[in-house]
């Protein structure tokens, strides 16, 4: 019924294109079908958010991040909706590319035939790799609910704490030998690489650890 001059802006149409066209002819072929549960959600005055994939005037598609109000009359009976929706396609691109790079990381650990894993600034682990688990004879379960001090020869604390200090002062930590302790209760020694990791803003968000066997 009525289109904003800014449809120009997000999918190249002029408002009077549209006008007296169908909302979901609009939409990308692979999400026809949210078209009818949406609907159904908005006539229980539901406010929809959410992505889709809307086609331009040139043909292509751009993902939008769209917002749609149920509109009722004085009867409380349904009679439509308004659809608010902005360029989302380099946000959806970055999410995607962050995606794809996680699950190349994944792959890497898993593949990795030293030990690994992520541990955040508490120490804590938060992804092991199944080198490691095979390594320290313990399963994934055991080892996210341990901290990385907690697999450690108790001698060789000291060391691996002054190494994090260095981390975390921004220093390059070369490779040291150290202990670890297994299930069965073996020690087994290991070439200890660290580095930190940081978030989008540069903050140190973690260490990325590697044990390699050298017994």
């Amino acid at each position: 019924l009525w289109a904003s001059p800014s449809v120009r802006t997000v999918l190249g149409w002029e408002p009077e294109d549209i006008v007296g066209t169908v909302g979901t002819d609009y939409l990308h072929p692979e999400q026809m079908s949210l078209a009818t549960p949406a609907k159904d959600r908005l006539r229980d005055g539901q406010v929809l958010a959410g992505r889709a994939r809307f086609r331009r005037a040139d043909g292509s598609y751009v993902w939008v991040s769209q917002v749609v109000t149920p509109l009722f009359d004085d009867e409380g009976a349904y009679v439509g909706s308004v659809s608010g929706f902005q360029d989302a396609e380099a946000e959806v691109h970055a999410e995607q590319a962050l995606a794809a790079s996680e699950e190349r990381f994944r792959q890497m650990m898993a593949a990795a035939p030293a030990g690994m894993a992520v541990a955040g600034l508490d120490r804590r682990l938060v992804v092991v790799n199944p080198a490691l688990c095979r390594m320290l004879e313990r399963d994934e379960e055991w080892l996210l609910q341990h901290t990385t001090l907690d697999v450690l020869h108790p001698e060789d604390l000291d060391t691996v704490i002054a190494l994090r200090a260095r981390l975390d002062a921004g220093e390059t930590v070369d490779p040291c030998e150290v202990r670890v302790l297994t299930g069965s209760g073996g020690v087994v020694w290991v070439q200890l690489g660290t580095a930190l990791l940081r978030g989008d803003e540069g903050e140190p968000s973690g260490v990325l650890v590697q044990l390699v066997d050298v017994s």
